[in-house]
């Protein structure tokens, strides 16, 4: 609560605006050591992190938003119903005919009783 608070009132600087600040002030202060002027700024620089973090997971989760939409609606073409074939319902991608393969095909054009054999494998 306070965090959001004091991000509202007071937008947090990137990390690097937050070093050219360090560098400015140790530039106006040289008596001041490199140690003191980094404690001074940690908290600065901890919110700047911290923020730049939630940043950056906040466009993640955009990114793969987007990606997850993709798929669903664009990704991979739908399965259409193609009809029956053996007293099974088949599918096939963007149009065409469910047949028998070159197989069964052979079997019924080879004779009268390869056609007796093609009726009794398809039902037919």
């Amino acid at each position: 609560m306070l965090k959001e608070l004091l991000d509202k009132l007071l937008p947090a600087d990137t990390p690097s605006e937050v070093r050219k600040k360090m560098m400015e002030f140790g530039r106006k202060n040289p008596d001041m050591s490199e140690l003191q002027i980094v404690a001074q700024f940690k908290p600065s620089m901890k919110r700047a992190k911290r923020k730049e973090a939630e940043k950056v997971t906040e466009r993640g989760k955009k990114t793969a938003a987007a990606k997850r939409k993709m798929t669903k609606a664009e990704g991979k073409t739908k399965m259409m119903r193609g009809g029956m074939a053996n007293k099974k319902e088949h599918f096939y991608v963007g149009g065409g005919a469910v047949t028998d393969n070159a197989g069964l095909r052979a079997l019924k054009a080879s004779g009268p009783k390869g056609m007796e054999a093609y009726n009794k494998i398809t039902g037919k």
